[in-house]
């Protein structure tokens, strides 16, 4: 039997759990930026691919790309709110489709039968060992 002193509380995971993604943001948001990340030259094929969406022009039928069509048109869906593409626009639509897969796997690993801080840890390797290298 565990005494109360041995116990960790609830809430210290949940002060544990925000200052992770707080950490996370810090990590990940000013990556996004291209003052902070300079910006390569083949980031812009996507950008302009997905304005074409954005013109009406088909992939495969107006324009050849090396890059499979769902991603120019999720970057064209993040486009249509403000009529157009940039580069900051972009990266911060692939920040976002990056947080949303890390919530996706952990979730999955939490369902799977992994322990909420075992799943956390474990999910948290894609978006801090893989994401800050996408521009390099």
């Amino acid at each position: 039997m565990r005494d109360d002193a041995s116990r960790t509380k609830p809430w210290i995971w949940w002060l544990v759990g925000v200052a992770a993604g707080a950490c996370l943001l810090f990590i990940l948001v000013p990556l996004a930026s291209p003052v902070i990340t300079p910006p390569k030259y083949d980031e812009f094929v996507v950008i302009y691919d997905a304005q074409r969406l954005l013109n009406g022009q088909v992939p495969f039928r107006d324009y050849f790309s090396f890059l499979p069509p769902a991603t120019y048109y999720l970057l064209a869906a993040a486009y249509l709110p403000f009529g157009g593409g940039s580069l900051t626009t972009g990266r911060y639509a692939t920040l976002g489709v990056v947080l949303l897969g890390w919530l996706a796997l952990w979730s999955a690993l939490k369902r799977s039968g992994w322990g909420a801080r075992d799943a956390l840890g474990l999910s948290l390797v894609y978006p801090l060992c893989i994401y800050p290298f996408w521009s390099a």
